[in-house]
């Protein structure tokens, strides 16, 4: 009413105060309801309002405080406005002289704002700072009649320093940069030395966000399919798939474009990387193929014999001179392969020699040497018999010179 509101507007103000009720648990027992007088509320709308109506209050009877003399506040300058205290929420700085008066005035000011309001200062979590001026003891004793602890610096205000000191403001002025000339602002492209932008820098610095990026890293050594040692094209086929970019139909049925998904080689499943390299039927009668599947056996093989030489012998080659070697060894057999069916075919059944196991107690011995041109080496092997015709030992070996096969079967 003092501050000039009808009765009316009071009790509809009250009425919404006092027409709810709580109940709490207090050792796991419900207590209530309870019926407020006063307070407020979390989440209520119109507490906030409230809380500053009653504020007002404890601003009053600081102006009047001020208004008297009782009171002084301070100044951050000569000619500035004097400043008694400061509200922040619920929160609240106060400033007088450093005597016994004017600090007695503010234990009355706050005392009389308790009773009126209801509210009541927390004084454990309230401190107290006094300028360096004064002797600690007289310090101690203003603490004292004020209830709240003393500290030594300016104090914490929701776990930041309450106050700067003038050093740090002066050498923060003096960090701050001067500026040369003052010019206007102009967009600029850090990537290129003339600061205009390029497609190139752009897309550069884009890999480098995607490769930083878990969200976007995609695992797996993409040098190793650019350094294959195959046609450029054939590795860019492989990059692509491998990215999921090729142009299938599929894909690009993904990034809206009008047309068919059934294969135009089969036209019968849907086009995708996986259909066009294993489940087309050229894909499959291509990897079914005597060849292909000659060379995928002899390189399981080596890798394998490889990995038996380790084991038993403690030998063990390089990855790509097993490559190396199952590609030589399948050429070499294919190559004998052909010549001997050539020689078959064109051949009638009574110009063949055919091979006769030797006689009683006698061991037959056969020798082929070939000779692979461009390769500079020579290829021997040697097959025992016994008189039965039974295997009994062969071997296999690479010699460093170029003779004919008549000089080195003899």
């Amino acid at each position: 009413m003092t501050m000039g509101f009808t009765d009316v507007w009071i009790r509809w103000v009250m009425m919404c105060v006092i027409s709810v009720n709580y109940s709490v648990l207090m050792n796991c027992d419900r207590v209530g309801p309870i019926s407020p007088g006063r307070g407020l509320r979390q989440g209520d709308p119109l507490s906030p309002y409230l809380f500053i109506l009653v504020t007002e209050g404890l601003t009053a009877l600081i102006h009047q405080a001020v208004g008297r003399g009782d009171l002084h506040g301070v100044r951050i300058c000569r000619g500035a406005p004097e400043v008694s205290h400061l509200l922040f929420a619920d929160d609240c700085f106060l400033f007088c002289r450093a005597n016994v008066a004017e600090v007695n005035e503010f234990m009355r000011i706050l005392h009389t704002y308790e009773q009126a309001s209801g509210q009541e200062i927390n004084l454990v979590k309230s401190e107290v700072f006094i300028s360096r001026n004064m002797s600690h003891a007289a310090k101690e004793d203003l603490s004292r009649i004020l209830g709240v602890k003393l500290v030594l610096g300016t104090g914490i205000y929701r776990g930041l320093p309450s106050m700067v000191g003038r050093r740090d403001v002066a050498e923060r002025i003096l960090e701050t940069p001067l500026v040369s000339s003052v010019r206007e602002d102009k967009v600029s492209w850090e990537e290129e030395r003339n600061e205009c932008y390029a497609v190139k820098s752009g897309y550069k610095l884009a890999m480098r966000y995607i490769i930083c990026s878990d969200k976007y890293h995609v695992a797996g050594n993409w040098n190793n399919i650019l350094k294959a040692q195959a046609p450029h094209k054939a590795r860019h086929l492989l990059w692509r798939v491998c990215r999921g970019c090729l142009p299938n139909r599929y894909r690009l049925l993904e990034r809206r474009v009008e047309c068919t998904l059934n294969c135009p080689v089969s036209d019968e499943e849907i086009e995708d990387e996986l259909h066009i390299f294993f489940k087309c039927a050229v894909a499959r009668e291509s990897c079914e193929s005597s060849d292909t599947a000659g060379r995928v056996a002899m390189l399981l093989w080596c890798i394998w014999h490889n990995r038996n030489d380790k084991l038993w012998n403690d030998n063990v080659q390089m990855p790509r001179q097993i490559g190396r070697y199952a590609f030589d060894a399948w050429n070499d057999w294919y190559s004998v392969h052909k010549l001997k069916s050539n020689s078959v075919n064109g051949s009638t059944e009574t110009d063949l020699v055919r091979w006769e196991k030797p006689a009683l107690g006698w061991v037959k011995c056969n020798v082929d040497v070939v000779f692979v041109s461009g390769s500079g080496k020579t290829s021997v092997g040697l097959c025992f018999h016994d008189n039965n015709g039974q295997f009994m030992a062969g071997m296999t070996q690479w010699q460093i010179v170029v003779i004919s096969s008549v000089e080195g079967e003899a």
